[in-house]
């Protein structure tokens, strides 16, 4: 799509017939399209002030929480901000799921889980989407309802579809598996998982994650054979890397424990010293991002210790947020700013 012809269009609009929240919300649309998030943040907040109805308030709290607000030249995400206007937006009782979905959103980034549950129960009531039964999933995984979250992951994994998947809720549902025992039916997800995962179709696949499955089901040798794909390619936190140093002492290889522990200890002191010699990075930075490093080399010694003496690490995992589109009028993904609306412009020229 052309979005400056698209912005242009719209601007005109708002040029001969005064400002429309309709209108704004889709030049708004167009400005994200075309980068210039100051200006779709300024047409956002105008929008509200010339009328705070359901859909100008949840699109700018659905701005806030995706995209922030500049400060310093930078931007920060405004989660406390999302807030205050999604609860103004839920009290006009709206019909559409997404004041819902993006309040709930925004409650578990805040830690407000039993909040979150509430309003995420809403918007499944409202529609049942991937995104809906995922992040009701999410919360109630939080909330060690485990046995519970695992249903919900099923369904999201379900409603999966070649235009509409992810992997995420699959993984969620096979760690909700095996932390309710059942490592038959965990082991089966996760070998589902690295036949997607060994032939990389989208690139989606968190292998770090399918190994916790795995290592929850006493599979060390999997484990092992994930991890050796993805050591080299992405960070893995000292928390991860300990259940790859617990598997290899299952498995006998103490040497190769050692060998791999070493040579990450090495890298972070290599970059300790890089860092160091950045000129280009701030004081401050330069202090954070060391003492991280050193932190991180701290722990690894501590697990590589403590497995050594006998202590099987815990399996730390934080399920994934899906998102949906929730902004009313967007226009790349062809939603109407109010429901059963025709749309009041055809795109196919542009």
């Amino acid at each position: 799509m052309d979005y400056e012809a698209i912005r242009t269009y719209y601007q005109t609009m708002i040029n001969n017939n005064g400002l429309d929240g309709e209108v704004m919300s889709k030049l708004a649309s167009s400005m994200v399209e075309t980068r210039d998030f100051e200006s779709a943040l300024e047409i956002l907040k105008r929008a509200v002030e010339i009328d705070p109805c359901v859909q100008t308030l949840s699109n700018l709290g659905y701005f806030y929480l995706n995209i922030g607000e500049p400060s310093q030249g930078r931007w920060f995400y405004k989660e406390n901000e999302t807030v205050e206007l999604l609860e103004r937006a839920i009290k006009l009782n709206p019909i559409s799921y997404y004041p819902y979905a993006i309040l709930g959103e925004a409650y578990i980034k805040l830690n407000k889980i039993q909040l979150a549950q509430k309003v995420l129960q809403k918007a499944v009531a409202c529609k049942e989407t991937l995104a809906n039964h995922n992040n009701l999933g999410v919360v109630l995984y939080k909330l060690k309802k485990i046995e519970e979250a695992s249903i919900y992951f099923h369904k999201a994994h379900s409603m999966g579809d070649d235009l509409n998947y992810s992997f995420n809720p699959y993984i969620s549902y096979g760690i909700c598996l095996a932390r309710l025992g059942d490592a038959d039916k965990a082991y089966k997800v996760a070998q589902d998982l690295m036949k997607k995962y060994k032939i990389n179709l989208s690139g989606e696949v968190d292998g770090i994650d399918i190994s916790k499955i795995l290592y929850m089901c006493n599979k060390y040798e999997d484990v092992v054979e994930v991890f050796s794909q993805e050591i080299d390619n992405v960070h893995v936190s000292p928390s991860d890397f300990s259940l790859y140093m617990y598997s290899q002492y299952q498995l006998k290889n103490i040497c190769e424990v050692e060998r791999m522990l070493n040579m990450l200890i090495k890298e972070k002191e290599e970059e300790i010293y890089e860092v160091k010699d950045d000129n280009d990075i701030s004081i401050y930075n330069k202090k954070y991002r060391i003492n991280n490093l050193e932190q991180e080399i701290k722990q690894l010694l501590f697990r590589f210790q403590s497995i050594d003496n006998g202590v099987k690490p815990y399996c730390d995992f934080d399920p994934v947020i899906e998102k949906d589109c929730c902004f009313f009028g967007c226009i790349r993904h062809n939603i109407p700013y109010m429901a059963n609306k025709a749309e009041d412009m055809d795109l196919s020229d542009y």
